[in-house]
């Protein structure tokens, strides 16, 4: 779910690669086309989701038989999302949350995961038809991160992180080098929730059979299969980095130019060395000192 622009981006990825996979799969006389879709994609409005939607419009115009399913988080040794939120549990001491925490996704095994989509395969009756596929539990963001704590034995306070701050945090430590946990993209998603609509069948029961692995019970297997790195095993290289800011002149006082620089971080944030003209700060250099 992250892009690295120019080569991977979304639009390359679930668009253009969905497009040439159906033409192969024309090709070889496939007979059903089975498509990984998310949750929410319908109503979503980042460009992760509407990358989806789009390949959603491509494989419905498959000549043979196709099927969509659209998955709620998958959760699992090394995923992207619980693996994320379990290692900052583990190791900070602080976990911050996005907002209140208060968004909502619906976790699904990835061993349910693999049975539906195979049962997708020759399963009758769900040709042509979009299956919306989850765990049965609806849970926040922040209840996850307190049973991983409970299941975990380690308690440390969570922060709320304004979302509007998260997403500058993301930014500048992309830019920087550090690398952030997770993506602008999957940000992004979190705000638009990963949930089945109310009034919508979970497939995963209703049409394909599958009796969902309850979080009591996956979240601790999870948990004793998810790898730990232990402190030997080191996060790389450690490189220190001070940036220096010099303005001359300036019509700012020292307040004004803080809120500035504020409303401003992602323009004013160095790869290296950045010169930024404005009106009302005539000259700022921002410099990377080794």
């Amino acid at each position: 779910m992250a892009e690295d622009p120019p080569e991977t981006t979304f639009e390359r990825v679930n668009v253009d690669g969905t497009r040439v996979m159906l033409l192969e799969a024309t090709r070889a006389g496939v007979h059903r086309f089975i498509y990984v879709s998310s949750l929410g994609a319908d109503r979503g409005v980042s460009d992760y989701h509407r990358s989806k939607v789009a390949a959603e419009a491509l494989v419905r115009l498959f000549s043979r038989e196709w099927v969509i399913v659209r998955l709620g988080a998958v959760y699992g040794p090394g995923d992207e999302h619980l693996s994320v939120m379990l290692r900052m549990v583990r190791t900070l001491p602080v976990v911050p949350s996005v907002g209140g925490g208060d968004q909502r996704l619906q976790p699904v095994w990835h061993e349910d995961v693999a049975k539906a989509l195979a049962l997708s395969v020759d399963r009758p009756n769900i040709a042509g038809r979009v299956l919306e596929v989850a765990g049965t539990e609806v849970v926040t963001q922040r209840a996850l991160i307190e049973r991983m704590q409970s299941l975990t034995g380690r308690r440390v306070p969570t922060v709320p992180v304004p979302e509007f701050l998260a997403a500058i945090g993301l930014r500048a430590m992309n830019l920087s080098g550090i690398g952030a946990p997770i993506a602008e993209g999957q940000l992004d998603m979190l705000r638009e929730e990963n949930v089945i609509a109310d009034g919508v069948p979970n497939a995963l029961v209703s049409d394909l059979g599958v009796d969902p692995t309850p979080l009591a019970e996956g979240l601790p297997r999870f948990l004793d299969e998810q790898e730990i790195q232990l402190p030997d095993d080191g996060v790389g290289a450690l490189h220190q980095k001070t940036f220096a800011v010099d303005v001359r002149p300036s019509t700012y006082d020292a307040a004004k130019l803080f809120e500035y620089v504020r409303d401003h971080l992602l323009d004013l944030m160095p790869a290296s060395w950045i010169r930024i003209r404005s009106n009302r700060i005539p000259l700022i250099y921002m410099k990377e000192r080794h």
